[in-house]
């Protein structure tokens, strides 16, 4: 009895030991995986540190290009502004040298009465 104990226990040492071993094994493996997916985390947070330093980056050429851009919409429309303000004063300028019809007619009349008072005095002293 003494040595089927023995046998079995020495029996259930080589199956501990066995078992522990491919343990030891697969924790190993795990280890290793654990190590390459520590090594991807670490990847992939870089990867999103650069992308997240891009994106930083353009939103600041951005607002660089959105504040140009505002720039030149107001310097657009105080174009704008001054040109009516042209526009107006031009068309008061060319309203106030018109001469009206009733002007033009005057004028017309008064040079051909002059006219014909010369022409009758030169007919008068000849």
């Amino acid at each position: 009895m003494v040595l089927f104990l023995l046998a079995t226990s020495a029996h259930a040492e080589l199956k501990t030991i066995s078992f522990y071993e491919s343990d030891a094994g697969e924790m190993i493996v795990q280890l290793e995986d654990n190590d390459k997916k520590d090594e991807i985390i670490k990847t992939v947070k870089e990867e999103v540190d650069a992308c997240n330093s891009k994106i930083f980056e353009m939103q600041t050429v951005i607002d660089e290009k959105g504040s140009q851009v505002d720039s030149c919409n107001t310097a657009l429309n105080n174009l704008k502004e001054l040109n009516n303000v042209q526009k107006e004063s031009y068309e008061k300028i060319i309203e106030e040298s018109k001469t009206s019809i009733f002007e033009k007619i005057g004028i017309a009349g008064g040079g051909a009465g002059i006219g014909i008072l010369i022409g009758v005095a030169i007919a008068i002293m000849i």
